[in-house]
């Protein structure tokens, strides 16, 4: 008996072995099935904002506040040096959706929450060219581009779906703002009257939680066998409020004193782990290696103004609000193996503004630059990897103050204005390497 077990053990394992080689080989020809059709696709597009982000906050450059995801895919990837964005919130983003300056867009000022009015339905944005090249697009986070009609939230403007707030700022938690609650779930295309439903269920969550879990449920539920995907982050982090909970500070009590800054540092870990779950939620679907990856800020860390958190711009003079470097020069990188794959690494000097997005990743996705209103933004792709120089000698800056003359008789009233003629009047370092920035409005 005891020689029969051992015979129908031996036979079991004898017949288990090609059983087990047969299971391993499907799953080997899944996979490699899944890998050749994503590989016949346009990458995916990763396009992350972050809010009021100073120029020496994140962990690469102030060594101080512990951005390990941001850092990374920063040093694998291209920073961006030279690069530049409206001084605040709104003005940014519609320039970043339209490729157009803010003087060309209409939008010159952040939105307050009562304006009748928002980006120009006639202006056509990033996520309609995606969308025509075939792309899913997904939002979720920050909107800011007006709400007062239905058509100007981000499901008529090219998303498929929309989880955030239309707004520009509140609570953290309550997500209340001016007596308001602003937390929307928008999940379907021209979702409007009857679809738009009010987020509840998060209420008193931490919003950078809401949005790191709802982007990676984004990536977990598409299907990269048959279209790419494009997902819009925009952070409500590192914008006012001072607010994070308690354990994304508690790290910093030995190693930042000041109680501002450590909030802040707080709030800037929450959002680098955030990104750290939705990169791991690509990379669980095999999607990653697949993905560029834009970070930028959408104007510099407010330092000298009512809505200072604890931001840093250092070495740059002036925050938000302000044409100075502080205000307008911005952290931005590039990442991913696409880029990668194109010859891309380092440090690009060129000059960028944040207008050029739009244009840029359509080397990326594909879609053409015809039907839009006339860009002011120029495609950096083949600058940044290496293989152009760079196409840009100047830039406009500028915002909705009387700090830029109005005089047409100031060289700077049309946007051209050079260090050698004007370097008195221009932002400390704002020139460099002969390029021309003017006030542009």
């Amino acid at each position: 008996p005891n020689n029969q077990k051992v015979r129908t053990s031996t036979y079991l394992h004898d017949m288990r072995i090609p059983f087990v080689r047969s299971l391993c080989s499907l799953l080997l020809v899944l996979h490699m099935h899944t890998m050749v059709r994503s590989a016949t696709l346009p990458p995916n597009v990763l396009f992350i904002v972050i809010d009021d982000l100073g120029f020496d906050d994140v962990g690469f450059r102030s060594h101080e506040i512990k951005t390990p995801t941001i850092d990374n895919l920063a040093h694998s990837g291209i920073i961006l040096d030279q690069y530049y964005v409206q001084d605040v919130c709104s003005p940014s983003r519609s320039t970043f959706m339209t490729g157009r300056f803010s003087m060309h867009n209409s939008i010159v000022d952040w939105i307050p929450p009562s304006s009748a009015y928002g980006l120009p339905l006639n202006e056509t944005t990033m996520a309609q060219k995606f969308k025509a090249a075939g792309y899913a697009t997904h939002a979720v986070g920050k909107w800011h581009l007006g709400f007062y009609k239905w058509g100007m939230t981000p499901t008529f403007r090219g998303f498929d779906s929309f989880v955030g707030f239309y707004s520009g700022g509140e609570d953290y938690f309550s997500h209340m703002a001016g007596g308001a609650y602003d937390f929307r779930r928008d999940p379907s295309p021209n979702c409007g009257a009857g679809c738009s439903q009010v987020d509840w269920q998060d209420q008193n969550i931490y919003s950078t939680t809401v949005f790191s879990r709802e982007a990676s449920k984004v990536v977990q539920a598409h299907d990269f066998e048959t279209q790419p995907l494009f997902v819009y982050l925009a952070y409500q982090g590192v914008h006012a409020p001072a607010q994070v909970p308690e354990s994304y500070e508690v790290p910093y009590e030995t190693t930042i004193a000041d109680k501002k800054r450590r909030t802040f540092a707080g709030m800037l870990s929450c959002v680098d782990e955030g990104i750290r779950n939705v990169t791991e939620a690509l990379e669980a679907r095999q999607q990653l290696e697949n993905t560029l990856i834009v970070f930028t800020a959408d104007n510099g860390g407010p330092t000298t103004t009512g809505d200072g958190v604890g931001a840093r711009n250092w070495p740059l003079r002036g925050g938000k609000h302000s044409i100075w470097e502080g205000g307008t020069r911005a952290t931005a990188f590039i990442s991913g193996t696409p880029l990668q794959r194109a010859g891309g690494s380092g440090l690009y000097t060129g000059l960028m503004h944040g207008a050029d997005w739009l244009p840029t990743l359509s080397s990326i996705a594909g879609y053409n630059l015809t039907g839009t209103l006339p860009l002011d933004g120029v495609n950096q792709w083949a600058a940044i990897t290496g293989t152009a120089a760079p196409p840009r000698d100047s830039v406009v800056i500028g915002n909705s103050t009387n700090e830029c003359s109005w005089a047409v008789t100031d060289p700077r009233y049309h946007g051209h204005a050079t260090a050698a003629e004007h370097g008195a009047d221009l932002p400390a370092g704002a020139v460099g390497g002969g390029a021309a920035l003017g006030c542009g409005f």
